[in-house]
């Protein structure tokens, strides 16, 4: 994540599309600036266990979603990926 991320986020984390079948409240811009922000301190930090990422478009560098990486146990070889794109993006085989 980059300091210019936020306006981005702030375009596709707020619609409908993107967040209805997810857990917890309506995003706000509050919330997304919130979230960008706890993103760009763990990166800095290089805490282990989770890993966030943002999802830019080749051409223009702008960031069209997210994608998280959990580690759940590292003994037993088991973790899980989340990806969450614009929905302006859907249908042109990035997922």
């Amino acid at each position: 994540f980059r300091d210019d991320d936020l306006a981005f986020m702030q375009v596709f984390a707020l619609r409908p599309a993107l967040w209805r079948y997810l857990p917890g409240p309506e995003p706000t811009a509050e919330l997304v600036a919130a979230y960008h922000e706890a993103r760009m301190q763990a990166q800095s930090l290089n805490q282990s266990g989770d890993w966030h990422f943002a999802i830019e478009q080749r051409d223009s560098g702008c960031i069209i979603g997210t994608a998280r990486l959990s580690i759940q146990s590292r003994e037993h070889n088991n973790g899980s990926v989340a990806v969450s794109l614009d929905s302006d993006t859907w249908r042109q085989g990035l997922g």
